[in-house]
C-alpha cells in the first residue's frame, strides 16, 4: 500500500522547514503521498495544532503517518510521543497536542537519537522515525512503551462559580470566524453578551444581518463567534489563545 504522511506544523511556507520535511519522508519513500494538513498553525499555538489534528482524524485515510509538528519546547526534556490508534499513527510532542485524542490510541515513547537537531526534532527524529514506520518497521523498534503518567494535558480555565461558559480561541480562520473549544453538541443559550456585545445564536452566517455577532455550530465540530461578511476577530479584538466568556444575555 501506498504510504500517506500528513503534516500539521506551524512553519508557515516563507522558509525551508517544511521542504526538509517532504524531502526526508520521500528520501525513504519515494511513491509516499503527502497531505500537507496546515502549516499556517499559528506559531507555538500547541492548543490551535491539537484542535487541527482533532477535528481532522475522522477524514484522514486509513493507516496514514501523520506529523504534528508544533513544538515550542523542541530540544528540551519533553519527549516525543507516538501514539497508536485504530486508524492512523501520529508522531508529536508530549506538549498538549496529543491530548484531545489521546484516549483513542496507545503511547509510545520515541527514542532521540544524539545527532538530531537540538532545534528541528521534525526532521530528524519524527521524519526519520516515520519513514521507519512507512517501511514496516514496528514501533517498538523505534519506541519504548509509554510509563504509566498520562500524555501532558492542554491548559483549561477554572469555571466560574455561576456556570458561565468560558471557552479558548482556538483558531481565527482567514474569513475571522472565530473558532472556540467548545463542542458544538455543548447546549447555549439563544442570546448571549460576548465581550460586552450582543449575540444570537443562528444557524448559517447568512443568518446574520450585516454588523450583527453570531454563534453557531461550525463545520470543526465546535461553536464559532461570526459576523456576516466581516470579520468577528477583528470586532471583538480576539485572537488565538484568549479566553473568553459566553454569558446569558436578553
Amino acid at each position: 500500500m501506498r504510504p500517506v504522511f500528513v503534516l500539521l506544523t506551524d512553519f508557515g511556507l516563507a522558509s525551508p522547514y517544511v521542504g526538509q520535511l517532504h524531502a526526508v519522508l520521500l528520501s525513504g519513500c519515494r511513491d509516499a503521498a503527502i497531505i500537507d494538513l496546515s502549516h499556517e498553525v499559528s506559531p507555538h499555538q500547541v492548543a490551535e495544532a491539537a484542535f487541527f489534528l482533532a477535528a481532522s482524524l475522522p477524514y484522514l485515510p486509513v493507516s496514514s503517518i501523520v506529523l504534528a509538528v508544533v513544538d515550542p519546547g523542541v530540544g528540551t526534556d519533553r519527549d516525543l510521543v507516538l501514539l497508536e490508534t485504530p486508524s492512523c499513527t501520529i508522531l508529536a510532542p508530549d506538549n498538549g497536542l496529543l491530548a484531545p485524542i489521546a484516549h483513542q490510541g496507545r503511547p509510545w515513547r520515541l527514542t532521540i537519537p544524539n545527532q538530531a537537531s537540538a532545534t528541528f526534532h521534525g526532521r530528524d527524529v519524527l521524519a526519520p522515525a516515520a519513514v521507519r514506520l512507512a517501511q514496516g518497521v514496528p514501533a517498538s523498534t523505534i519506541a519504548t512503551p509509554w510509563d504509566k503518567r498520562p500524555l501532558s494535558p492542554l491548559p483549561a480555565p477554572t469555571p466560574p462559580a455561576n456556570g458561565t461558559p468560558i471557552a479558548q480561541v482556538v483558531h481565527v480562520d482567514r474569513f475571522g470566524n472565530v473558532l472556540l473549544q467548545l463542542p458544538a453538541n455543548q447546549e447555549l443559550p439563544a442570546a448571549m453578551n460576548v465581550a460586552g456585545h450582543h449575540a444570537r445564536l443562528v444557524r448559517t452566517y447568512g443568518d446574520l444581518a450585516p454588523g450583527e455577532l453570531g454563534v453557531l455550530r461550525g463545520s470543526q465540530g465546535v461553536w464559532e463567534l461570526a459576523l456576516c461578511e466581516a470579520s468577528a476577530a477583528a470586532f471583538l479584538g480576539l485572537r488565538v489563545g484568549d479566553w473568553i466568556a459566553l454569558e446569558v444575555g436578553p
